[in-house]
């Protein structure tokens, strides 16, 4: 067991080791916020990015069917926009799910 409180330190931070001194508390809570936002950017930055790769592929889906739908063949039938639509949802909800 190599990583047993390998998260630990992660969500709750090192035990021993304040955030703040007596000195450079802040006085009220936009300070607070600027200074927790300047200590975790990177990491809700890196949340962030996490999130949108896990949606990449239903949009990918998204701008493909957008695509078709501004530019539909010469040739679309009548009940193109039902079929483009009935096929977007028909793919779009797995991609949803397995998310």
């Amino acid at each position: 067991m190599a990583f047993p409180n390998f998260f630990k330190d992660y969500f709750y931070g090192r035990s021993g080791r304040c955030d703040f001194t007596e000195a450079d508390l802040p006085e009220n809570r936009l300070q607070l916020f600027r200074d927790v936002l300047s200590v975790r950017r990177g990491s809700m930055v890196g949340l962030n990015f996490l999130y949108l790769l896990i949606w990449l592929p239903a949009l990918l889906w998204t701008f493909m069917n957008l695509l078709q739908l501004f530019n539909p063949p010469a040739d679309a039938a009548d009940g193109y926009l039902f079929q483009l639509g009935f096929s977007y949802l028909l793919v779009l909800c797995p991609l949803i799910a397995i998310r």
